[in-house]
This record gives C-alpha cells, structure tokens and sequence, in this order.
C-alpha cells in the first residue's frame, strides 16, 4: 500500500526548565506547554474576565 501524504508539520520545540511555550489560542483561551523539572505539562488558560 502507498503511503498517505501527511499535510501535518511536526513542530519540534526545546523549553528550558521552568520556561512555557504558548501552542496556540483562540477567542476564550490560550493552549500553553511548560517544562516543570523536566516533564511537560500542557494547560489551556481561559482569558480574565474584564472588570467593569
């Protein structure tokens, strides 16, 4: 069988222990990747509400 063509990148980032690399974001949140002591934790941070 012939290989499907892939139209993904692989994106391949070093971060620094202690340091976040932002993925991605969107209208209600942002996706973060961060090095805590070596293993990488991915978190999707909302935006803060505005105070009126």
């Amino acid at each position: 069988m012939p290989e499907k063509e892939s139209t993904e990148i692989p994106i391949y980032e070093k971060i620094a222990p202690g340091e976040c690399l932002i993925i991605s974001r969107d209208k209600n949140s942002i996706l973060i990747a961060c090095n805590k002591d070596g293993e990488i934790k991915l978190e999707r941070v909302s935006y803060p509400k505005s105070v009126e």
